[in-house]
């Protein structure tokens, strides 16, 4: 281990053999600080935010694709990333990492717009294709819970009345 490294190492261990696995080899671990020896990170890492695109609609998958297509030409990004590859190995650090900042906000902005143009669901949807199916997914799904609860009173109640409601219940299902 080089000399700058060496006072990193916080910890250092062997694993006994066949700790792991059946081998005559050793496992070790080395448990260094890493803050010391990568950048960290200019911006804050986050959960994504929910998205509706979905690939499996064809339709909106097709528009989207198009919609990035014309934003990417319409800001010139072919262009600034050829550049970019031209002039990077004389370019400072910091100018560097500046224009790919800037060329990643660029390409963000052009993939969330085209999402966002290319969906029409709400974002609390509980479907991909129409409210009218959402809704009859929304039915079935009552329907069975109350075939399941009907199946599951207790022998003492009324059965005619209970059969008459299962009856009903499953006619409902099958519309």
């Amino acid at each position: 281990m080089s000399g700058p490294l060496l006072s990193l190492v916080q910890k250092v261990g062997l694993a006994p053999f066949q700790f792991i696995m059946d081998s005559d080899h050793r496992g070790i671990y080395v448990d260094m600080n890493m803050k010391q020896i990568l950048d960290s990170p200019p911006i804050e890492f986050t959960q994504m935010n929910f998205r509706r695109l979905q690939a499996s609609i064809p339709k909106r998958t097709k528009a989207y694709c198009e919609n990035v297509k014309w934003q990417w030409s319409l800001r010139g990004l072919h262009a600034k990333i050829e550049k970019l590859n031209k002039d990077a190995p004389i370019m400072c650090k910091e100018l560097l990492q500046s224009t790919l900042n800037n060329i990643d906000l660029q390409i963000s902005q052009i993939l969330a717009g085209a999402e966002k143009r290319c969906i029409n669901a709400n974002k609390t949807a509980i479907h991909e294709w129409s409210p009218k199916l959402g809704i009859a997914i929304v039915a079935e799904r009552n329907c069975k819970k109350r075939i399941s609860k009907l199946k599951r009173v207790a022998l003492q109640s009324n059965y005619a009345e209970i059969r008459k409601e299962l009856l009903f219940e499953e006619n409902e299902l099958k519309k």
